[in-house]
């Protein structure tokens, strides 16, 4: 009794050996432990947007805030221009915040501001009224604007509806703003300076203060105006137009060549240079005008030489206007969405208004009217470049058409699983199967990631990994499989495929007639094939065609690749009928076999 009760034991102490020896083993080959905070930092970041987690009237009531912001400092540059222009800015002094809110309202108000501010004997009490509104006016709607960004700022960042990379673009946006006010000041104050005036009897501000209060203007304007198309206008398919980069690049050259130019504009208009000469298009009958290089150092005649900035300015705005064409004709050439096509109409026709206001400006000695309008010009141009080149920003999370969750109704630009509650989502069977699959939408394909990608997609989906999950689940899952397959199988097949990329191309008149020469061809070629009774001689015949339908897949793929949409339709209807041919050798093939048991299956062989 003792003795197998002894035996137990030591085959228990045994096996607990073994099993702590593997153990050991097993415990050696994972790899050193990390540390949880270390662990947390090496973790994989997912990238978050600015408008994630938000609902579709969220987005909305962020991105027409935006918007309205922009537009109030659009109206704020545009009074500044005036002010510029009436040179009213210099009628109010005094920089407080509170106090200057309250303008003078009686008549003993009114002459003593008059008279403590003016210096120009020839100014009457009614003409320094008008300036002192227009500048009191600029400096209201200046505060109105901190009040309709900062409150709602406030108020959203509060609620929780700014993720991190917003956060930080309504921290910047604040920034700006609030340091926008100081530069106005400082930019007034130094037209108060003496010492800043060439010419004592008209004070001037300085024009390097003058474009960097221009410059915030026109930086607040795009980031309010960028970010707030961002929550407002929804994802563009750009997936079948070619060569997208080089309109992009240009698209934001063009943006940048028009805040530049701008720019050098404040200049201009700080200097007064669109008085120097007032010929189109030579200056005074030369194409170089004359004291270009007249002070020194030779940097100064960049910024504070008149002739200089009027000659960087016509000529950069001629660069201007020669990128924003070309940006044009190239778009018109490409498939683009409507919107996008919108943009580049508005851009190009807002480029020569604004170079039409430009020397109108110039020739009429810079009348008020129009030269207001010519800096509102340059803005609204800027709008127009920043709608376009906005789009590729939109263009990226196309690819996975950002919209609502079925189930917990929240923003989700997976296509496929919510991120919010990881529930398969309800797949958009108009979609391209290019883009299904994740593959660049071309004829020329790589069949290893196209079956690379079918597969890594079919695990996600497949509906045996559904078989547990709700009906709905269930259906969702059946749909995404079948939609996959459906697009393996359209890009797969070399027909399919370039019916697809062709399926928007309208035929030509003589297509017909060369269809008809192509239909009496393969008819010869059928006849032929059901004449031939050698079996030899019918696979040689099936090598050739399949030569020959390789040949003309590559042709396909060429005309493709150089823009020829004719050739390629019409080698498409060929290469139907050479495929129909094979299939007609392949079909009396199939019809010479029997099916005969071997080896307990079943197998056909030729008789």
């Amino acid at each position: 009794m003792l003795l197998p009760f002894r035996q137990i034991s030591r085959n228990f102490l045994a096996t607990h050996k073994q099993i702590i020896a593997s153990t050991k083993h097993t415990l050696k080959s994972f790899p050193q432990i990390v540390p949880l905070r270390q662990l947390a930092t090496n973790a994989p970041k997912v990238k978050v947007g600015l408008c994630d987690g938000l609902t579709s009237k969220q987005k909305k009531t962020i991105g027409f805030w935006l918007l309205g912001c922009a537009g109030m400092v659009y109206g704020a540059v545009a009074l500044g221009g005036l002010t510029r222009l009436t040179e009213s800015g210099l009628s109010m002094v005094q920089w407080d915040l509170i106090r200057t809110m309250k303008p003078p309202i009686t008549q003993k108000d009114w002459e003593e501001e008059f008279a403590s501010k003016t210096k120009h004997d020839e100014m009457t009490l009614k003409e320094f009224k008008f300036i002192f509104y227009m500048e009191y006016l600029h400096r209201m709607w200046g505060r109105a604007i901190g009040i309709a960004f900062l409150l709602p700022c406030a108020y959203f960042w509060i609620k929780g509806r700014f993720t991190k990379p917003m956060k930080i673009r309504m921290a910047v946006s604040s920034a700006l703003l609030l340091t926008q006010g100081g530069i106005g000041w400082w930019m007034v104050k130094s037209g108060l300076d003496p010492s800043n005036n060439s010419n004592k009897d008209i004070p001037r501000v300085s024009q390097y203060r003058l474009a960097t209060h221009l410059g915030i203007a026109f930086l607040l304007f795009s980031e309010f105006f960028w970010t707030g198309l961002n929550f407002v206008l929804k994802p563009v398919d750009h997936s079948n137009v070619p060569k997208l980069g080089r309109f992009i690049g240009l698209a934001h050259t063009s943006k940048a060549l028009v805040f530049f130019t701008a720019m050098v504009g404040a200049l201009v208009a700080g200097l007064d240079a669109g008085l120097v000469y007032n010929s189109w298009p030579k200056f005074a009958d030369k194409w170089l005008p004359e004291n270009m290089l007249s002070q020194s150092p030779s940097w100064r005649n960049f910024t504070e030489n008149p002739v200089t900035v009027q000659f960087l300015h016509r000529n950069m705005a001629y660069l201007t206007l020669l990128v924003i064409t070309s940006t044009w004709i190239i778009g018109k050439r490409m498939p683009l969405p409507r919107r996008t096509r919108i943009a580049l109409n508005g851009l190009i026709l807002m480029a020569y208004t604004q170079a039409a206001l430009g020397i109108l400006t110039l020739i009429h000695y810079v009348p008020t009217s129009l030269a207001a309008s010519h800096q509102s010009g340059s803005m609204a141009l800027l709008s127009f470049s920043l709608w376009l080149a906005i789009v590729y920003i939109l263009r990226k999370i196309c690819f996975s058409r950002c919209k609502t969750c079925w189930k917990c109704h929240l923003e989700t630009d997976d296509f496929t699983f919510c991120k919010s509650c990881d529930i398969i989502q309800k797949p958009n069977e108009n979609e391209c199967p290019f883009q299904r699959l994740k593959v660049k939408k071309s004829f020329n394909i790589n069949e290893k990631e196209l079956k690379t990608n079918l597969k890594q997609l079919q695990s996600k989906v497949h509906p045996d990994k559904f078989s547990y999950k709700s009906e709905e689940e269930k259906v969702l899952s059946d749909k995404h499989s079948s939609l996959l397959n459906d697009a393996f199988k359209t890009i797969s097949n070399p027909i399919l495929r370039a019916e697809y990329l062709l399926n928007d191309v309208k035929m030509k008149d003589d297509d017909s007639t060369s269809s008809n020469e192509l239909l009496m061809e393969m008819m010869s070629l059928n006849e032929e094939i059901s004449e031939i009774v050698d079996d030899e001689k019918l696979h040689n015949k099936k090598e050739e065609i399949v030569e020959e339908e390789n040949n003309i897949i590559k042709e396909i793929d060429k005309a493709f690749q150089s823009g020829n949409i004719d050739e390629a339709k019409k080698l498409v209807t060929r290469l139907k009928f050479v495929t129909s041919a094979k299939n007609h050798i392949l079909k009396r093939n199939f019809s010479k076999s029997i099916v005969v048991p071997f080896n307990g299956f079943k197998k056909r062989v030729r008789f």
